[in-house]
């Protein structure tokens, strides 16, 4: 039984290309006249789409091109039995667009295929959608629609092969058909979203969902800022119905459009914090504090997302050159005890030691002891503090108390009081602070 089980994994990761996608190329002499690149009919290799973010396997020396066309320029050239990541599911003229090494760029899918690693117990057959799709009552368009599965949500195949491109797939309690268009391999295989790529993993340092999200001006930085943001209770309209993920994809905050516009190489990562959910989760200290506002807990968190932008780009982890927290609503249960254990250790090591920029984004809603905030500063002359309130709400109190500090902070805090709704303040607010950063 277990046999043919994991023989119907493997069909699952061949049909899809979800296991990591291996690609070879041609040598570079001579290419031109060579049938392998030239559309040439072959009976192996690739054609037609194929999941974004599978693995492929080179079958020999094969160019990697700046373009889909035997006229672009060679990058490199692949060797036979290497590895590549799919970077998009339809090719273009018979090429792929793929990443190997770090390095991007287009391949023939005439000595390419879907790759297996070889270790019956490696292959999943947990997919992930890369758009909003249907999921449907039958393999078929003209099948009814049971729900929309948004982007970036995981579903689980059901049975190994697809039935005319659909895959047989269940979503949370619902059990239907998926185009294979809109699915990619695995939990933490990343999606194209706003000239970068998102993904979302499961930190080790702590049981939390993390989405992560490279923009372009990241995508192959050595070294990297990272925006660590924590949202608030998720009731803004519309309600994130795949959080983490929707917070980056999805209005009412678009934060991953918001990261990209600003053109710096900043990672984003939004770990879920799911305060509705608090202590059933066991993620409580302190009260109603999150466990997330541990140094120790937040270093650990951060180099995880550093790993995950490595393996995702197939470079070595990049360095990080600064720290931003920003947090909206709640997140004042994250950000008032870091305040208050300025004086740990961990403040001065991992990614904490990168720290300059903390935006409290309508967040004072409890902000005590403003003591603490204020030997924060003290401790760090590097560190800048943004807190943002609104007038005549729950947040003002607080704001007034931070406006308070101004004067002897040594320009080190900055308190604003803003119009707009609650729910609008990040997507306004964020890329004036992102704007204004050196």
């Amino acid at each position: 039984m277990r046999a043919v089980h994991l023989r119907q994994c493997q069909r699952v990761l061949l049909a899809l290309g979800l296991s990591v996608l291996a690609l070879t190329g041609c040598k570079a002499q001579g290419e031109a006249d060579d049938p392998l690149e030239d559309g040439a009919s072959n009976e192996e290799g690739l054609t037609g789409a194929m999941p974004a973010g599978s693995t492929l396997r080179v079958l020999a020396d094969l160019n990697l091109r700046d373009q889909p066309s035997t006229s672009g320029k060679v990058l490199l050239v692949m060797p036979a039995g290497a590895t590549v990541t799919l970077q998009a599911s339809e090719p273009k003229s018979g090429f792929y667009q793929i990443a190997y090494q770090g390095t991007l760029g287009w391949s023939s899918g005439k000595y390419l295929e879907p790759s297996s690693d070889g270790e019956t117990g490696a292959v999943t057959t947990t997919l992930t959608t890369t758009g909003a799709v249907n999921l449907r009552s039958g393999p078929g368009t003209s099948y009814s629609v049971l729900t929309v599965v948004p982007m970036g949500a995981e579903v689980a195949a059901v049975e190994p092969d697809p039935v005319d491109g659909f895959y047989h797939v269940k979503y949370q309690d619902l059990t239907g058909y998926c185009s294979g268009k809109y699915l990619t391999a695995g939990g933490a295989a990343s999606v194209p979203f706003s000239n970068g790529q998102v993904w979302k993993f499961r930190a080790k340092t702590l049981a939390v969902d993390v989405a992560v999200f490279v923009p372009e001006a990241a995508a192959q930085a050595p070294e990297v800022e990272v925006l660590f943001y924590v949202h608030g209770l998720n009731v803004c309209s519309p309600v994130a119905k795949n959080p983490p993920v929707s917070f980056v994809t999805e209005e009412p905050f678009h934060l991953g459009k918001l990261v990209d516009a600003s053109k710096r190489p900043v990672v984003l990562a939004v770990p879920f914090m799911d305060w509705e959910h608090l202590a059933a989760n066991g993620m409580a200290t302190g009260g109603s504090n999150h466990k997330l506002g541990i140094p120790q807990n937040l270093n650990g968190v951060v180099a995880e997302v550093l790993e995950q932008v490595g393996k995702q780009r197939s470079t070595p982890t990049p360095g990080l050159t600064a720290l931003f927290l920003a947090g909206h609503s709640r997140a004042y249960s994250f950000l008032n005890p870091l305040a208050a254990a300025n004086g740990d250790p961990q403040m001065s090591s991992g990614a904490l030691s990168k720290l300059t920029q903390v935006w409290g984004l309508d967040s004072g809603y409890a902000c005590s002891p403003m003591s603490s905030w204020k030997s924060w500063m003290k401790s760090k002359p590097s560190l800048f503090v943004t807190q943002d309130y609104r007038a005549g709400t729950g947040t003002a109190d607080c704001g007034q108390a931070f406006a308070g500090l101004v004067a002897a902070s040594g320009g080190q805090l900055s308190v604003h009081a803003v119009p707009e709704g609650h729910c609008d303040v990040p997507a306004t607010e964020l890329p004036v602070l992102l704007d204004a950063l050196p």
